[in-house]
């Protein structure tokens, strides 16, 4: 097993300074199918919202909540994958990367490898969604719970999209119920939209922590999967003691499409959602960030630019652009509805609408991108070239 890791010259541990002994395992090696062209270069949780990624955004809020180390769970992948996650850790921060051989076959395997011997309770994240939530708070109810012998705690959350579903109208949700005790009662991954009713019609939040009896039980010993191999038996069949906790004013958003990203990206950027966006405010709506030359732009709020991007004469950026590190937009350039990814070259009056471009992509002099266009990572459209 190969893998790269980050190690600071002081890390302290959690029982040293009082926090519990827990062992922080973020998932991040799903395919990202629905998400393709952009995840066929990076797994899912690398992808940026408003040119962070998801793993940088996770990991930062770890940092904040008392956490120093993680282990993040990658897909097979090279060198620059390694490096692009290393990149995400926060100064000081104990990151270690997980880079299998080969394709891990399951959430519940991938973590047993994982934490290995030991006493450290596992806290799992799925690291390939936008989430906000309070660790530590999640952890101390936890850890009150294992009192009265919980077995895990699963953090849950009330979606907007929860009657959404795929074609076999189930859910993209795992869903449960608690009681006035906050056990769980229920737990169903994806059922059926028509089983949901008020009562089980909480969303399971992709975050929890599992003591490791619950692991060596003897029925979950050859457990592929946490959701339908672990919880679904131990709450509906086994009757253990799971719980539940709120996620508060935090939030949880898949991001599992092309149309899912763009549109995250976009309401990162005017505000509806809560986080910091990269740069320093130049204008009200105006976000850019080191090295940057667009005096000779118009500019039309909201626009997030990243580091040294480099706009020319008569260029309209905007509204609603999100532009990535080292981009390149030539004389007369038109963007707007559309998120660039880093070290794109956009030539002489060319027209970007309603598009989502990935990374090192070239787009030609008076080429014309409208309606939804996405560009994988290295594309290049030369005039009379259409996607």
């Amino acid at each position: 097993m190969g893998g790269l890791r980050r190690t600071p010259e002081n890390v302290i541990s959690y029982r040293r300074t009082g926090m519990w002994d827990i062992e922080t395992i973020i998932l991040a090696s799903g395919e990202g199918t629905r998400l393709r062209p952009f995840s066929l270069d990076r797994p899912k949780g690398l992808l940026p919202i408003c040119n962070r990624p998801l793993l940088a955004r996770l990991l930062s809020q770890l940092n904040e909540c008392g956490f120093r180390r993680a282990t993040v769970a990658l897909p097979p992948c090279g060198d620059d994958v390694r490096m692009m996650a290393a990149a995400c850790a926060p100064p000081g921060f104990d990151l270690v990367l997980d880079c299998p051989d080969f394709p891990s076959p399951g959430s519940a395997l991938t973590v047993r490898r994982i934490m290995g011997s030991g006493t450290s309770t596992p806290m799992v994240i799925y690291g390939d969604s936008l989430l906000s939530a309070d660790f530590a708070g999640m952890a101390r109810f936890h850890m009150t719970a294992r009192a009265n012998g919980a077995e895990a705690t699963l953090l849950y959350h009330r979606p907007h999209d929860l009657m959404l579903g795929d074609l076999m109208s189930r859910t993209y949700h795992g869903i449960l119920s608690i009681d006035e005790n906050n056990r769980v009662t229920r737990f169903v991954e994806k059922p059926l939209r028509s089983e949901i009713r008020p009562g089980f019609d909480l969303a399971n939040a992709a975050v929890f922590l599992c003591e490791r009896s619950l692991l060596e039980r003897a029925e979950f010993l050859s457990a592929i999967d946490f959701s339908f191999d672990i919880f679904e038996p131990a709450v509906n069949i086994s009757k253990l003691a799971i719980f539940g906790t709120d996620i508060g004013t935090g939030f949880r958003f898949d991001i599992g499409s092309v149309e899912r990203w763009s549109a995250f990206n976009l309401k990162m950027l005017n505000g509806e959602l809560p986080g910091r966006l990269p740069g320093r405010e130049v204008s009200p709506g105006f976000h850019a960030g080191e090295a940057c030359e667009y005096a000779l732009a118009d500019i039309r709020s909201p626009v997030l630019l990243g580091k040294e991007v480099v706009i020319g004469r008569d260029v309209q950026v905007g509204p609603n652009a999100v532009i990535g590190d080292g981009c390149w937009l030539a004389d007369g350039a038109f963007v707007r509805e559309s998120i660039l990814m880093e070290n794109c070259r956009i030539g002489m009056r060319a027209w970007i609408d309603r598009a989502a471009i990935g990374p090192s992509c070239w787009v030609g002099n008076g080429v014309r991108l409208s309606g939804f266009t996405a560009l994988g990572a290295f594309s290049a459209l030369q005039p009379g070239q259409w996607p």
